[in-house]
């Protein structure tokens, strides 16, 4: 008995397992043809919820800079500060999702 990654959710389970018990997958009853129809399923979920990520940090980001060079300095003195915060967090976070994403499609080629 070894531990192997699930076909759908990619955690790990026993080689023995009929059914995963993290996705709850049943191995048993599915055919092979299933089987690579549901892996190819929860690879395009995985990539549509890293590509919502990256939207809403590009948003996040917009934001930041939109209130450092739009924002009303004059009556909110903390306006500059809170557009650079909340920029460069946009920013890192939308560049740790696209280089993430870059890292599964590697990882998914390699197979």
């Amino acid at each position: 008995m070894a531990l192997v990654e699930c076909a759908l959710c990619s955690k790990k389970i026993s080689s023995k397992a009929k059914s995963c018990p993290h996705c709850k997958a049943d191995f048993e009853n599915l055919t092979q043809g299933q089987l690579e129809a549901r892996r190819d399923i929860a690879k395009i979920k995985r990539q549509q919820g890293l590509m919502t990520q990256s939207f809403i940090a590009m948003l996040v980001f917009c934001t930041g800079v939109l209130m450092y060079f739009l924002g009303d300095h004059e009556t909110y003195v903390w306006m500059p500060l809170a557009g650079q915060i909340i920029g460069v967090t946009g920013l890192v976070w939308y560049l740790s999702m696209r280089i993430f994403m870059v890292a599964q499609k590697v990882k998914s080629k390699s197979r």
